[in-house]
Protein backbone atom coordinates (compact mmCIF):
# COMPACT_ATOMS: atom_id res chain seq x y z
CA UNK A 1 0.00 0.00 0.00
CA UNK A 2 2.75 2.52 1.37
CA UNK A 3 4.02 2.55 -2.80
CA UNK A 4 0.78 3.90 -3.80
CA UNK A 5 0.57 6.33 -1.17
CA UNK A 6 3.81 7.57 -1.71
CA UNK A 7 3.30 9.21 -5.22
CA UNK A 8 -0.08 10.14 -4.18
CA UNK A 9 1.49 12.52 -1.32
CA UNK A 10 4.17 13.74 -3.86
CA UNK A 11 1.42 15.13 -6.61
CA UNK A 12 -0.64 16.17 -3.50
CA UNK A 13 2.55 18.12 -2.45
CA UNK A 14 3.22 19.47 -5.95
CA UNK A 15 -0.43 20.52 -6.20
CA UNK A 16 -0.17 23.28 -3.09
CA UNK A 17 0.21 26.42 -4.28
CA UNK A 18 2.83 28.77 -2.25
CA UNK A 19 2.10 30.80 0.21
CA UNK A 20 3.98 33.91 1.16
CA UNK A 21 4.82 36.62 3.73
CA UNK A 22 4.67 40.30 2.50
CA UNK A 23 6.46 43.96 3.04
CA UNK A 24 4.61 46.89 1.78
CA UNK A 25 5.90 50.35 1.20
CA UNK A 26 3.54 53.48 0.83
CA UNK A 27 5.79 55.41 -0.63
CA UNK A 28 5.59 59.65 -0.26
CA UNK A 29 2.05 61.10 0.28
CA UNK A 30 -0.12 60.64 -2.99
CA UNK A 31 2.39 58.63 -5.17
CA UNK A 32 2.00 55.27 -6.30
CA UNK A 33 5.22 53.17 -6.10
CA UNK A 34 5.52 50.23 -7.84
CA UNK A 35 7.77 47.55 -7.99
CA UNK A 36 9.44 46.52 -10.74
CA UNK A 37 12.45 43.98 -10.55
CA UNK A 38 13.95 41.54 -8.11
CA UNK A 39 17.69 40.22 -7.49
CA UNK A 40 18.86 36.81 -6.17
CA UNK A 41 18.67 38.49 -2.80
CA UNK A 42 15.27 40.19 -2.64
CA UNK A 43 16.64 43.42 -3.30
CA UNK A 44 13.82 45.77 -5.18
CA UNK A 45 14.11 48.30 -8.02
CA UNK A 46 10.67 50.29 -8.70
CA UNK A 47 9.61 53.67 -9.39
CA UNK A 48 7.34 56.19 -7.99
CA UNK A 49 4.30 56.47 -10.26
CA UNK A 50 4.46 60.41 -9.94
CA UNK A 51 5.36 62.58 -13.01
CA UNK A 52 8.80 62.72 -12.38
CA UNK A 53 8.76 59.15 -12.22
CA UNK A 54 11.58 58.43 -9.66
CA UNK A 55 13.21 55.47 -8.83
CA UNK A 56 13.56 53.68 -5.49
CA UNK A 57 15.85 50.67 -4.37
CA UNK A 58 14.49 48.89 -1.88
CA UNK A 59 17.02 46.68 0.35
CA UNK A 60 15.99 43.04 1.30
CA UNK A 61 15.99 44.00 5.34
CA UNK A 62 16.08 47.96 4.92
CA UNK A 63 14.18 50.74 3.78
CA UNK A 64 13.53 52.02 0.04
CA UNK A 65 16.01 54.72 -0.82
CA UNK A 66 16.30 56.86 -4.14
CA UNK A 67 19.56 54.49 -5.82
CA UNK A 68 22.69 57.12 -5.54
CA UNK A 69 23.25 58.68 -9.23
CA UNK A 70 19.71 58.32 -10.63
CA UNK A 71 17.32 60.71 -8.78
CA UNK A 72 19.63 63.89 -9.59
CA UNK A 73 20.41 63.11 -13.49
CA UNK A 74 16.38 62.29 -13.91
CA UNK A 75 17.19 58.73 -14.83
CA UNK A 76 13.90 56.44 -15.08
CA UNK A 77 14.28 52.57 -13.77
CA UNK A 78 13.83 49.70 -16.62
CA UNK A 79 15.36 46.68 -15.14
CA UNK A 80 17.80 44.49 -12.62
CA UNK A 81 19.62 41.53 -13.38
CA UNK A 82 20.03 38.77 -10.87
CA UNK A 83 23.36 40.53 -9.25
CA UNK A 84 21.72 43.59 -8.35
CA UNK A 85 22.88 45.58 -11.57
CA UNK A 86 20.23 48.46 -12.20
CA UNK A 87 19.65 49.32 -15.60
CA UNK A 88 18.27 53.36 -16.19
CA UNK A 89 16.61 55.38 -18.95
CA UNK A 90 16.82 58.49 -20.23
CA UNK A 91 15.82 60.91 -23.77
CA UNK A 92 16.63 57.37 -25.46
CA UNK A 93 20.00 56.65 -23.86
CA UNK A 94 20.98 53.51 -21.29
CA UNK A 95 22.45 54.08 -18.08
CA UNK A 96 23.78 51.10 -15.79
CA UNK A 97 24.17 51.66 -11.72
CA UNK A 98 26.86 48.65 -10.77
CA UNK A 99 27.58 49.10 -7.03
CA UNK A 100 28.97 52.60 -7.15
CA UNK A 101 29.51 53.06 -10.72
CA UNK A 102 27.18 55.01 -12.88
CA UNK A 103 27.98 54.66 -16.51
CA UNK A 104 25.91 55.50 -19.62
CA UNK A 105 26.55 52.63 -22.03
CA UNK A 106 24.66 53.25 -25.26
CA UNK A 107 22.01 55.74 -27.52
CA UNK A 108 23.45 58.52 -29.24
CA UNK A 109 22.62 61.39 -31.41
CA UNK A 110 19.63 60.01 -34.03
CA UNK A 111 19.44 56.42 -31.76
CA UNK A 112 17.19 56.18 -28.76
CA UNK A 113 18.03 53.00 -27.02
CA UNK A 114 15.80 51.01 -24.45
CA UNK A 115 16.43 48.42 -22.21
CA UNK A 116 13.27 46.51 -21.23
CA UNK A 117 14.90 42.99 -19.38
CA UNK A 118 18.15 41.83 -17.42
CA UNK A 119 19.74 38.78 -16.75
CA UNK A 120 22.61 37.27 -15.57
CA UNK A 121 26.39 38.92 -15.88
CA UNK A 122 25.99 41.90 -17.77
CA UNK A 123 23.34 40.88 -20.35
CA UNK A 124 20.20 42.92 -21.46
CA UNK A 125 17.31 42.83 -23.81
CA UNK A 126 15.32 45.81 -25.39
CA UNK A 127 15.32 47.71 -28.74
CA UNK A 128 16.64 50.36 -30.66
CA UNK A 129 14.84 52.95 -32.54
CA UNK A 130 17.31 54.93 -35.55
CA UNK A 131 14.69 54.88 -38.84
CA UNK A 132 12.87 52.36 -37.38
CA UNK A 133 12.53 49.79 -34.69
CA UNK A 134 15.39 46.82 -33.94
CA UNK A 135 15.59 44.26 -31.36
CA UNK A 136 19.01 44.57 -28.90
CA UNK A 137 20.71 42.75 -26.89
CA UNK A 138 23.83 44.08 -24.26
CA UNK A 139 26.75 42.32 -23.21
CA UNK A 140 28.83 43.70 -20.97
CA UNK A 141 27.83 46.88 -21.85
CA UNK A 142 28.46 46.31 -25.78
CA UNK A 143 25.08 46.74 -27.46
CA UNK A 144 24.36 45.12 -30.33
CA UNK A 145 21.38 44.84 -32.93
CA UNK A 146 19.94 41.08 -33.32
CA UNK A 147 19.12 39.99 -36.55
CA UNK A 148 16.32 41.03 -37.96
CA UNK A 149 13.47 38.79 -40.13
CA UNK A 150 13.87 41.02 -43.51
CA UNK A 151 15.06 44.27 -44.13
CA UNK A 152 12.39 47.11 -43.45
CA UNK A 153 10.85 44.52 -40.47
CA UNK A 154 10.39 45.88 -36.92
CA UNK A 155 11.62 43.72 -33.61
CA UNK A 156 11.52 44.26 -30.01
CA UNK A 157 13.33 41.76 -27.64
CA UNK A 158 11.26 42.44 -24.05
CA UNK A 159 13.24 39.27 -22.34
CA UNK A 160 16.36 37.93 -22.15
CA UNK A 161 18.07 34.84 -19.93
CA UNK A 162 21.12 33.90 -18.48
CA UNK A 163 22.69 32.80 -21.51
CA UNK A 164 22.33 35.40 -23.90
CA UNK A 165 19.22 33.96 -25.49
CA UNK A 166 16.74 37.11 -26.43
CA UNK A 167 12.94 36.90 -26.98
CA UNK A 168 10.44 39.67 -28.00
CA UNK A 169 8.38 40.19 -31.26
CA UNK A 170 8.88 40.78 -34.96
CA UNK A 171 6.77 42.31 -37.19
CA UNK A 172 6.91 41.94 -40.75
CA UNK A 173 7.14 44.88 -43.20
CA UNK A 174 3.59 45.98 -44.86
CA UNK A 175 1.56 44.45 -41.56
CA UNK A 176 -0.98 45.89 -39.76
CA UNK A 177 0.00 48.96 -37.18
CA UNK A 178 -2.65 50.68 -34.59
CA UNK A 179 -2.33 54.37 -34.45
CA UNK A 180 -1.97 55.13 -30.86
CA UNK A 181 -0.41 52.30 -29.49
CA UNK A 182 3.09 51.88 -28.29
CA UNK A 183 5.30 49.96 -30.49
CA UNK A 184 5.36 46.88 -27.67
CA UNK A 185 1.44 46.52 -27.90
CA UNK A 186 1.41 46.50 -32.02
CA UNK A 187 0.07 43.15 -33.36
CA UNK A 188 3.44 41.19 -33.58
CA UNK A 189 4.58 37.49 -33.95
CA UNK A 190 6.48 35.96 -30.70
CA UNK A 191 9.80 34.82 -31.78
CA UNK A 192 13.11 34.19 -30.18
CA UNK A 193 17.09 34.98 -30.83
CA UNK A 194 19.55 32.14 -29.88
CA UNK A 195 22.74 33.24 -30.61
CA UNK A 196 23.58 35.20 -33.63
CA UNK A 197 20.62 33.69 -35.87
CA UNK A 198 17.50 35.40 -37.06
CA UNK A 199 14.99 34.86 -35.28
CA UNK A 200 12.66 31.71 -34.85
CA UNK A 201 8.83 31.91 -34.53
CA UNK A 202 6.99 30.34 -32.33
CA UNK A 203 3.86 28.45 -33.26
CA UNK A 204 0.62 28.74 -32.08
CA UNK A 205 -1.30 25.71 -29.86
CA UNK A 206 -2.61 22.98 -32.21
CA UNK A 207 -6.30 23.27 -33.59
CA UNK A 208 -6.49 27.15 -31.73
CA UNK A 209 -7.34 30.64 -32.90
CA UNK A 210 -5.04 32.12 -30.53
CA UNK A 211 -1.03 33.07 -32.41
CA UNK A 212 1.87 33.99 -29.98
CA UNK A 213 2.11 37.36 -30.48
CA UNK A 214 5.46 38.69 -28.08
CA UNK A 215 7.19 36.72 -25.39
CA UNK A 216 7.38 38.35 -22.26
CA UNK A 217 9.34 36.24 -19.91
CA UNK A 218 12.24 34.08 -20.05
CA UNK A 219 14.16 31.56 -17.68
CA UNK A 220 17.30 29.90 -17.40
CA UNK A 221 16.39 26.70 -19.16
CA UNK A 222 14.60 28.64 -22.24
CA UNK A 223 11.27 28.40 -20.78
CA UNK A 224 9.23 31.77 -22.53
CA UNK A 225 5.75 33.27 -21.46
CA UNK A 226 3.89 35.72 -23.13
CA UNK A 227 0.47 36.86 -25.08
CA UNK A 228 -1.27 35.88 -27.66
CA UNK A 229 -3.58 37.40 -29.88
CA UNK A 230 -6.57 35.73 -31.24
CA UNK A 231 -6.31 36.64 -34.86
CA UNK A 232 -3.47 36.13 -37.17
CA UNK A 233 -2.78 39.42 -38.46
CA UNK A 234 -1.11 38.53 -41.70
CA UNK A 235 -3.95 36.58 -42.82
CA UNK A 236 -5.45 38.20 -46.34
CA UNK A 237 -9.36 36.60 -45.41
CA UNK A 238 -9.49 38.34 -42.16
CA UNK A 239 -7.78 41.31 -43.28
CA UNK A 240 -10.45 41.65 -46.01
CA UNK A 241 -12.97 40.90 -43.33
CA UNK A 242 -11.58 43.36 -41.10
CA UNK A 243 -11.86 46.15 -44.04
CA UNK A 244 -15.35 45.10 -44.49
CA UNK A 245 -16.53 45.17 -41.01
CA UNK A 246 -14.56 48.67 -40.90
CA UNK A 247 -16.09 50.57 -43.80
CA UNK A 248 -19.64 49.75 -41.95
CA UNK A 249 -19.18 50.70 -38.18
CA UNK A 250 -15.89 52.65 -39.41
CA UNK A 251 -13.79 50.98 -36.24
CA UNK A 252 -10.35 49.29 -36.27
CA UNK A 253 -11.66 46.02 -35.13
CA UNK A 254 -7.68 44.50 -34.45
CA UNK A 255 -6.86 47.67 -32.68
CA UNK A 256 -9.45 47.97 -30.91
CA UNK A 257 -11.03 44.85 -29.76
CA UNK A 258 -8.46 41.58 -30.45
CA UNK A 259 -5.40 43.19 -28.59
CA UNK A 260 -7.46 43.68 -25.48
CA UNK A 261 -8.68 39.69 -25.82
CA UNK A 262 -5.13 38.32 -25.40
CA UNK A 263 -4.68 34.98 -23.44
CA UNK A 264 -0.75 34.46 -21.70
CA UNK A 265 0.82 31.30 -23.30
CA UNK A 266 3.89 29.52 -22.03
CA UNK A 267 6.21 27.42 -24.73
CA UNK A 268 9.76 25.84 -24.94
CA UNK A 269 10.75 26.21 -28.22
CA UNK A 270 8.88 25.35 -31.35
CA UNK A 271 4.76 25.65 -30.01
CA UNK A 272 3.33 27.18 -27.81
CA UNK A 273 0.38 26.16 -24.79
CA UNK A 274 -2.51 28.65 -23.53
CA UNK A 275 -2.08 29.40 -19.58
CA UNK A 276 -4.89 28.84 -17.60
CA UNK A 277 -7.34 31.48 -16.13
CA UNK A 278 -8.02 30.75 -11.84
CA UNK A 279 -10.94 28.40 -11.33
CA UNK A 280 -14.23 30.21 -12.03
CA UNK A 281 -12.99 33.03 -13.75
CA UNK A 282 -13.13 31.58 -17.32
CA UNK A 283 -16.71 33.58 -18.27
CA UNK A 284 -15.13 36.92 -16.95
CA UNK A 285 -11.51 37.19 -18.34
CA UNK A 286 -10.48 39.81 -20.49
CA UNK A 287 -6.86 38.86 -20.67
CA UNK A 288 -3.80 37.18 -18.49
CA UNK A 289 -0.43 39.22 -19.58
CA UNK A 290 2.44 37.07 -17.78
CA UNK A 291 5.56 39.25 -17.53
CA UNK A 292 8.13 37.39 -15.45
CA UNK A 293 9.32 33.30 -14.95
CA UNK A 294 11.84 32.05 -12.31
CA UNK A 295 13.99 29.15 -12.90
CA UNK A 296 11.01 26.74 -11.05
CA UNK A 297 8.84 28.09 -13.78
CA UNK A 298 6.81 30.06 -11.30
CA UNK A 299 5.07 32.58 -13.53
CA UNK A 300 3.99 35.64 -12.38
CA UNK A 301 1.54 38.54 -13.98
CA UNK A 302 -1.85 40.62 -14.36
CA UNK A 303 -5.07 39.81 -15.19
CA UNK A 304 -7.56 42.07 -16.51
CA UNK A 305 -11.71 40.99 -15.95
CA UNK A 306 -14.86 42.16 -14.86
CA UNK A 307 -14.56 42.51 -11.93
CA UNK A 308 -10.52 45.08 -11.92
CA UNK A 309 -7.24 43.86 -12.23
CA UNK A 310 -5.73 41.42 -10.13
CA UNK A 311 -1.98 39.81 -10.02
CA UNK A 312 -1.56 36.25 -10.85
CA UNK A 313 0.39 33.53 -10.40
CA UNK A 314 1.16 30.61 -12.65
CA UNK A 315 1.91 26.94 -10.81
CA UNK A 316 3.88 24.01 -12.60
CA UNK A 317 2.03 21.42 -11.92
CA UNK A 318 1.35 17.67 -13.58
CA UNK A 319 2.73 18.29 -16.66
CA UNK A 320 0.88 21.50 -17.03
CA UNK A 321 0.44 24.98 -14.98
CA UNK A 322 -2.45 26.18 -12.54
CA UNK A 323 -3.43 29.59 -12.01
CA UNK A 324 -4.11 31.05 -8.37
CA UNK A 325 -5.30 35.07 -7.72
CA UNK A 326 -1.80 36.23 -5.69
CA UNK A 327 -4.42 37.94 -3.14
CA UNK A 328 -5.73 34.35 -1.87
CA UNK A 329 -1.63 33.10 -1.24
CA UNK A 330 -0.82 36.21 1.21
CA UNK A 331 -0.89 35.39 5.01
CA UNK A 332 -0.36 38.74 6.43
CA UNK A 333 -2.06 41.51 4.41
CA UNK A 334 -2.28 44.21 6.84
CA UNK A 335 -0.37 47.17 5.76
CA UNK A 336 -1.32 50.65 7.73
CA UNK A 337 -4.74 48.71 9.06
CA UNK A 338 -5.65 47.95 5.11
CA UNK A 339 -6.90 44.62 6.11
CA UNK A 340 -8.62 42.29 3.69
CA UNK A 341 -9.29 45.37 1.43
CA UNK A 342 -6.08 45.45 -0.10
CA UNK A 343 -5.36 44.24 -3.75
CA UNK A 344 -2.56 43.12 -5.52
CA UNK A 345 -2.56 44.72 -8.90
CA UNK A 346 0.35 43.98 -10.65
CA UNK A 347 3.09 41.31 -10.12
CA UNK A 348 5.74 42.44 -12.05
CA UNK A 349 9.12 40.10 -11.50
CA UNK A 350 9.96 37.23 -9.38
CA UNK A 351 13.30 35.76 -8.17
CA UNK A 352 14.29 32.09 -8.38
CA UNK A 353 13.89 32.11 -4.65
CA UNK A 354 10.38 32.89 -5.53
CA UNK A 355 9.90 36.33 -4.03
CA UNK A 356 7.50 38.38 -5.92
CA UNK A 357 7.64 42.37 -6.31
CA UNK A 358 4.55 44.73 -7.93
CA UNK A 359 2.09 46.81 -7.05
CA UNK A 360 -0.94 47.19 -4.67
CA UNK A 361 -3.88 49.46 -3.82
CA UNK A 362 -5.81 49.95 -0.51
CA UNK A 363 -8.79 51.98 -1.20
CA UNK A 364 -7.06 54.93 -2.66
CA UNK A 365 -3.44 54.19 -1.10
CA UNK A 366 -0.85 52.60 -3.42
CA UNK A 367 1.92 49.96 -2.28
CA UNK A 368 4.81 48.75 -3.68
CA UNK A 369 5.42 45.27 -2.46
CA UNK A 370 7.76 42.36 -1.69
CA UNK A 371 6.46 39.10 -1.03
CA UNK A 372 8.72 36.10 0.28
CA UNK A 373 7.72 32.39 0.06
CA UNK A 374 6.87 30.45 3.43
CA UNK A 375 8.54 27.53 2.25
CA UNK A 376 11.57 27.58 -0.48
CA UNK A 377 10.25 26.54 -4.09
CA UNK A 378 11.42 24.16 -5.85
CA UNK A 379 11.03 21.81 -9.52
CA UNK A 380 11.63 18.26 -9.74
CA UNK A 381 13.14 18.52 -13.50
CA UNK A 382 14.85 20.43 -15.59
CA UNK A 383 18.25 21.70 -16.09
CA UNK A 384 19.82 24.62 -18.13
CA UNK A 385 20.14 25.29 -21.74
CA UNK A 386 21.00 27.23 -24.44
CA UNK A 387 18.31 25.49 -26.92
CA UNK A 388 14.93 25.68 -27.21
CA UNK A 389 14.00 22.84 -30.15
CA UNK A 390 12.09 20.79 -28.02
CA UNK A 391 8.71 21.45 -27.73
CA UNK A 392 6.60 21.93 -24.43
Amino acid sequence: MTRYLLPLLFVALQAAPPRYTAEYWAGPEGSKPIGQAIDAAGNVLGRVGTSADKPFYWRAGGVPVVPAHADAAGWAPRAMDANGRMYFGREGKVAVLDGGNFAVQGGTDGAFHYVISAAGDGLAAGFTADGGFAAMRWRNGKAAVLPQESSGARALALAINEHGVAAGTVRRVGELMCAGKSEAAQPGRAAYWEGTGGPILLEGPRDAKWHPQAVKAMNADGWMAGVTSPVEPADPEWLARRDAAEAVAQVNTYCEFDLTATRGFVARGGRARLLPVPVGDESIVLETVPVAMNRWRVIVGTQADTKGVRAVLWQRQSGGWTAHHLDKLVDDRSPAGCGMDLRHLEARAINDQGQVTGTAVCGDRWFAFRLTPVEKQSSGTGSSTKRLSNNP
